[in-house]
């Protein structure tokens, strides 16, 4: 097994570079709340604006403004002078509230001196200042909040301690893991199955709750940036003032995203407790019997039984300069019902029996050989339908050469991979949402791809364009640089398009001793392809896009003209597109 090449000490190091400025952008982005909130209760008292400037400083790409002015009030009778317009600290262009301000107050100055003499300044209308009751040399002539400043803190205030506060806590908990996995590795040389804490006892515990106080700490965090954000506004009518300010509904909306999945964690966990794995056979060899039972904490009723996945995954990571990105492709995967009748419960909790049969050829745990960066891993998840139950585990799947021989499961019991994928192509289609027929020798005859297949991404689309072409018409209604108004509306018109293609299209193949056939068919309008059977060179699979860090696939037909044709789209399992392109081979070579 791999283990951390990076010391644990210098991933602190560096999550102290986010997570300290990110505590102070933080701690200012919280003051401005409550610099607010006690500016409300200042005197409200008129004042004469002596004099006014707006400071505009350029930079290579942006100009910033700041408005300076000079001001006397009286406060109790006594005279008082005062220099602070606002409670900006510096310059920014963040909005047009320097602007603006610098227009209003521009024409309450004092009017110029008559014949040189400065006491002759006819005086200019009255306009008012806020003053600090407990320090009246302190005041302000706007004490408003800016939601635009308070947005653009509050960016760095939800990434920044966020990531610096993870960066931290896995630098820790990889220095602890290390030094654990080191003492496993001197205890039990040449027995990787034994490196890992969480695989050296009895019971092997669920994976996902590693980071489930992480998510939860998140959502709470991230709600306490947002919701003062939110309620500011509303007190301070920026909804009524401008358009701009309803993008300030983006934080809520993206803030959804952590606390569903935490409430799903919570859900889950009060359903059922703490869950374990607890296995006959440490480790399953492959061609071997994954065999033993789902302890879970709390009694759930399984009306309807449970169902168990079992996936042998590949994480491989792709390195182009000083970038790097990580793709999860599923190497083999299988699916098993339990009877609800098998399913044992009481008030001590429940047992789910698992026995999920593995394929001779699959690779085993951790580092591939030859194959660069990338790392296997075994996983076995647990679904029970109409509860909260979600759970999945870590699977050691090791060759153990001083284990016995594999008795309980025979020869015929562990097909290969390849066999068992061509033998369950139909049912592999199943679950992509795709409809396969096959003649009496098995090889395909019509495929159908219906509408609406890939419901998850078209949510997902659907969501964030709405988003995104909200922001694109208030750029419009708010005379954006031209830039803005063009490439938003453009991008937002694509994803529509997008989203349309994906929704509506639906495409059939068929297959017989002449050739080939795509039909497609998008609302009214439908198009035709043909390949004869001679024209077509070979079938091959390949991935054009990724989701969620996992690999989307495509099969593809390739012409003797020397194009290539795709047939299907949207597999999202490996497997599924290589047993397709196996059988569409056969079909081609008449077997």
């Amino acid at each position: 097994m791999k283990s951390n090449a990076i010391p644990g000490v210098v991933v602190v190091l560096f999550g102290l570079f986010f997570l300290l400025p990110g505590l102070l952008l933080s701690g200012w982005y919280f003051h401005g709340y409550t610099r607010w909130i006690d500016a409300m209760r200042w005197d409200e008292m008129p004042c004469r604006i002596e004099s006014a400037e707006l400071k505009a400083s350029r930079g290579s790409k942006s100009t910033t403004y700041k408005v300076e002015a000079v001001y006397h009030y009286q406060y109790k009778g006594t005279l008082h002078r005062g220099d602070r317009v606002d409670f900006s600290t510096g310059s920014d262009n963040v909005g047009d509230h320097h602007r603006r301000v610098y227009r209003e107050i521009s024409s309450h100055i004092a009017g110029p001196p008559e014949n040189g003499v400065a006491e002759s300044r006819s005086p200019g209308p009255v306009f008012r200042c806020y003053v600090n009751p407990k320090n009246p040399e302190d005041a302000v002539l706007y004490r408003d909040l800016r939601w635009e400043m308070q947005a653009f803190l509050a960016v760095f205030a939800l990434t920044f301690p966020a990531v610096g506060a993870g960066v931290v806590v896995a630098g820790i908990v990889s220095a602890r893991s290390r030094r654990r996995e080191d003492a496993l590795r001197n205890q039990f040389p040449g027995e990787p199955w034994r490196w890992r804490p969480d695989w050296v006892g009895a019971a092997i515990t669920e994976s996902s709750g590693k980071w489930r106080m992480a998510l939860h700490a998140y959502t709470l965090w991230s709600g306490a940036v947002i919701f003062p954000l939110i309620a500011a506004a509303i007190m301070g009518g920026a909804f009524t003032h401008g358009a701009a300010a309803w993008l300030l509904l983006i934080f809520p909306a993206i803030w959804l995203i952590p606390a569903m999945l935490s409430v799903r964690r919570m859900r889950q966990r009060a359903a059922i407790g703490n869950a374990r794995l607890e296995l006959k056979r440490h480790p399953i060899p492959p061609g071997g019997t994954l065999e033993g039972e789902i302890v879970l904490g709390k009694m759930v009723r399984a009306l309807s039984g449970a169902g168990i996945s079992l996936a042998c995954e590949r994480k491989t990571t792709v390195r182009q300069g000083n970038k790097s990105s990580v793709s999860t492709d599923t190497v083999w995967s299988c699916d098993e019902a339990v009877g609800a009748e098998l399913i044992a419960g009481d008030v001590a909790g429940t047992r789910i029996p698992v026995r999920v049969v593995i394929p001779r050829d699959v690779p085993v745990t951790g580092p591939e050989e030859n194959r660069g960066d990338s790392e296997i891993g075994w996983k076995l998840r647990l679904k029970i339908p109409g509860t909260a139950v979600d759970a999945s585990f870590d699977i050691p799947v090791f060759l153990d050469p001083n284990a016995p021989l594999v008795s309980h499961a025979p020869e015929a019991e562990a097909p290969s991979m390849a066999a068992a994928s061509i033998e369950d192509l139909p049912d592999l289609l199943a679950r992509q949402r795709l409809v396969l027929e096959t003649d009496d020798r098995g090889l395909p005859v019509t495929l159908r791809c219906p509408p609406l297949r890939q419901l998850g991404m078209l949510a997902f689309l659907l969501v964030f364009n709405l988003i995104w072409t909200a922001v694109a018409v208030v750029l419009w209604v708010q005379n954006a640089p031209w830039m803005f108004k063009l490439i938003w509306p453009l991008s937002a018109a694509g994803l529509w398009v997008l989203i349309v293609w994906n929704a509506l299209l639906s495409r059939t193949l068929t297959l017989d001793d002449a050739g080939l056939r795509v039909l497609n068919r998008l609302g009214p309008a439908q198009w035709q392809l043909e390949l004869g059977r001679d024209q077509i060179t070979g079938f091959a699979c390949d991935s054009n896009m990724q989701s969620n860090n996992r690999s989307i696939y495509r099969v593809r037909a390739e012409s003797v003209f020397g194009r290539k044709h795709t047939l299907v789209g949207g597999i999202s399992h490996l497997p599924t597109a290589e047993a397709l392109t196996a059988a569409l081979e056969k079909w081609r070579k008449g077997r």
